[in-house]
């Protein structure tokens, strides 16, 4: 009994995965781009996911109405980030959407008051663990060429043009471009590796297999060197963030999500987790795998033991000015095997099945 249940909720949240996708070729067909990161404009004000975007596509012109007639930032109606009452959430960010839920996933049923809509599915920033735009004077640090869903602005950086499915050089029918993760528990230290993100593992120098060591069954281990778990992923569904709404195709899928942010203490700086480069496998409750949405709209459900290929070598996201000879190349084939070349947009490889 339980079984048939979880097989009708995976197909449930395959059809979402297939919607989702759905929106995206409208708005595609609108726009003649993707939808991106970052629109909006710089600042607080316009750090928004690729789902502001997608609102009119997806049945909430109500939503988006609210957001494009008064630009609220996506976590409060004013200036400053956080839920006082000075500052209540806008309402096109309230509340939870259906749609963006996987029923397999009760983490969402934490998020309660006045808390932004939560989502379980993300896009996919390819076989890359880029740092989105909070490093100062890098003009290199917004930039993906493995992701349809580009940063269209950065502090200190030029902008990144959106893309349109002319970029998918691979073919809409092999890549990658949306898939589920789990949605925190709730606020506080959270020990789950399906919903908890290891933070000061330093993935813009290190390879996608430093994480795997932190992992014992679906807890977390070895947390000494400041390495700590926080919970927060997937908490607003229309921030640019990565933890919120993004996932690589790096490690496979529901192995273990780090990364590294820098100020050190993350617990006294929860906004700025992920922020600067991650590893994020996509995570689900699903038996065996995840549901992942191609581009070409087609959902098919992809199982955890995917080849990787190659989890030593380094992408680093940082230019070799910095750090040398840790920063790879990063366009061409994917090292990551199967999933990986699955995830770029561009690596001319061939993949003929999901092996």
């Amino acid at each position: 009994m339980q079984a048939a249940r979880e097989a009708a909720r995976r197909i449930q949240c395959a059809n979402h995965l297939k919607q989702i996708a759905l929106a995206v070729h409208n708005y595609h067909d609108t726009a003649n781009v993707c939808p991106a990161f970052g629109m909006g404009g710089s600042g607080a004000m316009g750090d928004y996911s690729p789902y502001v975007g997608l609102l009119p596509f997806l049945e909430q012109i109500g939503r988006y109405d609210i957001v494009a007639g008064e630009r609220f930032n996506i976590r409060v109606k004013g200036s400053n980030p956080g839920t006082s009452a000075d500052h209540p959430p806008c309402e096109a960010f309230r509340g939870k959407l259906t749609l963006l839920l996987c029923p397999s996933d009760g983490g969402s049923s934490h998020i309660t008051g006045s808390n932004p809509t939560p989502s379980n599915y993300c896009f996919s920033q390819g076989d890359y663990s880029p740092y989105i735009s909070y490093f100062p004077n890098n003009t290199n640090s917004a930039h993906n060429d493995r992701t349809l869903f580009t940063i269209l602005y950065g502090y200190n950086r030029p902008t990144i043009p959106s893309r349109n499915f002319a970029a998918v050089t691979d073919g809409l029918s092999n890549t990658v471009i949306l898939s589920e993760r789990c949605v925190s528990l709730g606020d506080g230290v959270d020990m789950n590796v399906k919903s908890g993100f290891l933070t000061l593992v330093d993935m813009w120098i290190n390879p996608p297999s430093e994480c795997l060591p932190y992992r014992d069954g679906n807890t977390f281990k070895n947390l000494t060197a400041a390495m700590i778990p926080w919970s927060g992923q997937g908490r607003y569904f229309a921030h640019m963030d990565f933890e919120h709404v993004c996932f690589n195709t790096m490690l496979p899928p529901n192995s273990i999500t780090c990364g590294y942010s820098w100020r050190g203490d993350n617990a006294a700086n929860p906004n700025l987790v992920g922020r600067y480069s991650a590893c994020l496998p996509p995570m689900s409750y699903h038996p065996g795998g995840v549901n992942v949405a191609f581009g070409d709209g087609v959902v098919r459900f992809v199982m955890d033991s995917i080849n990787t290929g190659d989890l030593d070598y380094v992408r680093s996201s940082l230019p070799s000015s910095m750090y040398g000879a840790n920063a790879k190349d990063t366009s061409g084939p994917s090292p990551y095997g199967i999933w990986g070349a699955l995830g770029s947009i561009n690596g001319n490889e061939t993949v003929d099945s999901l092996q």
